[in-house]
């Protein structure tokens, strides 16, 4: 009688997008590969939220080989499109992410945030979502009197600011 063993192996890329910059109604697509055992569940955020899917498709596919492809398609991209993407690969053994930038040229702003509790002495390290392309510069402010409110997104009193 013989014994068959398998072996996890945790999920890792085999290919991944890169950063690009693009115009207003341009396409885009862009892909991730994974493979591992158990097979992997490739996930995809922007700016760290789950992708908003109006304008997006998101679709994923194995191959012959065992690897998952997943990818995501604007056939017309706008300026709220752009920001940081990630697409994460996810098994019961482990996971692996990937970031890359999708810069939309176009004006700045800023994209709404949720409310964050954490417990007092601990650490938070939150990115400010930003779109439109180039952006000079991403600033943090604590202040009652900001003169143009359009351009920030407020945390409880701190609010994120771009330029």
């Amino acid at each position: 009688m013989s014994t068959y063993f398998t072996l996890d192996d945790p999920p890792r890329f085999l290919e991944v997008f890169t950063s690009k910059e693009v115009e207003v109604g341009q396409s885009l697509s862009i892909k991730c590969m994974s493979t591992g055992n158990p097979l992997p569940q490739i996930t995809w955020t922007l700016d760290g939220f789950p992708l908003d899917a109006r304008n997006i498709r998101i679709g994923d596919f194995v191959t012959s080989e065992n690897n998952v492809i997943s990818f995501v398609n604007i056939s017309s991209i706008e300026i709220k499109n752009g920001g940081e993407y990630a697409c994460k690969a996810s098994s019961d053994v482990s996971s692996v992410e990937h970031r890359g930038s999708i810069n939309v040229i176009g004006y700045p702003f800023v994209r709404s945030m949720s409310n964050f509790s954490l417990v007092s002495g601990t650490t938070l390290s939150i990115q400010c979502p930003v779109g439109g392309y180039p952006i000079k510069s991403i600033n943090w402010l604590k202040s009652k009197f900001i003169q143009y409110p359009r351009y920030l997104q407020k945390l409880n009193a701190y609010y994120c600011v771009h330029r």
